[in-house]
């Protein structure tokens, strides 16, 4: 559509939309995130496991705490 792709399947609300220097993801039409200049923007995060940034990451402990370590 208009030098774009976008996937999804009638009914569903998601929806994939490529672009040329843009990657988003759309819920009803609106943009909950998106890739672009190799930085990925997103609404809200949830992560199941972990987070890692550059040399340091959030993980979980055993006993259910979380630390923040330097790798």
């Amino acid at each position: 559509v208009d030098g774009n792709i976008i996937l999804g399947e009638d009914g569903n609300t998601l929806t994939l939309r490529i672009e040329h220097d843009r990657i988003s993801f759309l819920d009803s039409g609106a943009e909950m995130a998106y890739f672009s200049n190799n930085k990925l923007y997103v609404t809200d995060g949830e992560f199941l496991n972990s987070l890692r940034l550059g040399n340091f990451a959030f993980l979980p402990r055993d006993n259910g705490n979380l630390s923040f370590t330097k790798l």
